[in-house]
């Protein structure tokens, strides 16, 4: 029941998003923190105050969907995270020895040398049905990438 309830909820919501109701949902960075990592308006998400292009997933667990990422690099640095539906990241990397990563159904438009970048020692994860455009070497990027 919870699932058709998430389910539901998600589907007017894009519904709303489509007619032009409500936008996309955006990620802010909240001005009240400062230091090496400023914390997003999502619990365990972090911008880097020193660069602000800089988004990094850090907790465990998050489900990151539908979410505009215009100008950021995604860093996951965590493990069981969903990345779906989101547009227009510059990249996103899979950082080494995390693990149940889904990145999927993705626009990631090139501002960089790679789409997305899977380091050594990221197991059972999966990216797939993503569009990637404008990038001028290697869309996929998997550096001895385990199953």
């Amino acid at each position: 029941m919870k699932v058709l309830k998430k389910s539901l909820i998600n589907s007017l919501l894009a519904l709303l998003v489509f007619a032009g109701v409500i936008g996309v949902y955006s990620i802010k960075a909240k001005a009240a923190k400062t230091g090496a990592d400023a914390a997003s308006d999502i619990d365990g998400i972090f911008i880097h105050s020193a660069y602000p292009d800089r988004l990094a997933i850090e907790k465990d667990g998050i489900v990151l969907e539908g979410y505009d990422l215009t100008g950021f690099n995604v860093f996951i640095r965590a493990n069981n995270v969903t990345v779906k539906n989101c547009t227009n990241a510059t990249y996103i990397k899979l950082v080494k020895d995390y693990k149940n990563i889904t990145v999927e159904n993705n626009t990631i438009v090139g501002a960089a040398d790679n789409g997305i970048i899977i380091e050594e020692g990221v197991t059972d994860s999966t990216v797939k049905n993503n569009t990637i455009t404008g990038f001028s070497l290697t869309a996929v990027n998997a550096s001895k990438a385990s199953k």
